[in-house]
């Protein structure tokens, strides 16, 4: 057990439906992609309290960070592009995950930002919110899509 409160930020923008990833020897989308992967990653995290965020031009809580991996892993299933816009607001989506784990006492914070773009929507830039996010001992870790 290692105790992290974990926040998943997952890219739901129009591009993610590009279908330019091979997995199981199949063409699939970057979001299926995506969904296969951090689903099984999400069921392996042991100990850990998971959270979900879902960004394209707003960014919002799809699930609160939870010790019920199983249950986030199959909302990471069911997710869809549009349900948050069709740009890509890193930015919010950073800044929505900072928010939720400054409610944490954990000793670890972590915020896995999956997504293919750059930022093209929000008022704040993503180099300010990990600005924040350093100040606040949370580290960042992106995973490059495409």
């Amino acid at each position: 057990m290692s105790g992290r409160d974990l926040i998943l930020a997952i890219d739901l923008s129009g591009s993610m439906v590009r279908d330019d990833f091979v997995l199981d020897n199949l063409a699939v989308s970057r979001l299926d992609a995506v969904k296969s992967v951090a689903a099984r990653f999400t069921r392996q995290r042991r100990g850990d309290r998971v959270g979900l965020i879902v960004f394209g031009s707003q960014a919002y809580v799809a699930a609160a960070p939870s010790f019920d991996t199983e249950a986030i892993a199959r909302s990471i299933e069911t997710m869809v592009i549009g349900i948050s816009g069709r740009a890509t607001n890193i930015s919010d989506a950073l800044g929505l995950s900072l928010k939720r784990l400054t409610l944490s006492n954990a000793e670890t914070k972590v915020i896995l930002l999956l997504s293919d773009g750059a930022n093209n929507a929000g008022s704040a830039t993503p180099t300010d919110v990990a600005a924040l996010a350093a100040q606040m001992k949370i580290r960042i870790h992106t995973v490059a899509l495409g």
